[in-house]
């Protein structure tokens, strides 16, 4: 089983974190049932984007605060679409998500389905508000 980082560095870990805002929030199942198990999914795919996506989660009821048009969000709603905006980078090549050089035009190319992949996935699972909000969130 892999060390927790909060147990090498004294620190939590970003899911520590971001699971004590869940617990905040008072996220209720099925939701948050729903983002751990995008979580672990994403984990197991691509470290970067997981931890990412948690980071989001967090911010995004932040920047709800100070953004006019987002104000009548409520954080937990905002809190559930920051954590699930990337769902559909699943479906994104491994490399390009590790890519650190220049990215070619084919690299651009390829990770532009990913808002509408995101959005199809949550519509699927009965989440149109959060997907609306989703593909809303990639378009600035």
């Amino acid at each position: 089983m892999p060390v927790a980082s909060s147990e090498i560095t004294g620190h939590p870990s970003i899911h520590d974190v971001w699971l004590g805002e869940a617990e905040r929030l008072e996220i209720p199942e099925p939701y948050l049932g729903n983002m751990e198990d995008f979580l672990a999914e994403m984990q197991a795919y691509h470290v970067g984007t997981y931890e990412h996506s948690m980071r989001v989660g967090l911010l995004a009821p932040k920047i709800g605060l100070l953004v006019p048009e987002l104000k009548d969000l409520s954080p937990k709603a905002l809190f559930y679409a920051g954590t699930m905006h990337d769902r559909g980078k699943l479906k994104t090549p491994v490399a390009l998500l590790d890519k650190t050089g220049k990215w070619s035009d084919e690299d651009a190319e390829a990770l532009k389905p990913h808002p509408v992949d995101s959005y199809e996935a949550l519509k699927a699972d009965g989440m149109a508000l959060t997907a609306g909000a989703v593909i809303l969130h990639h378009t600035f």
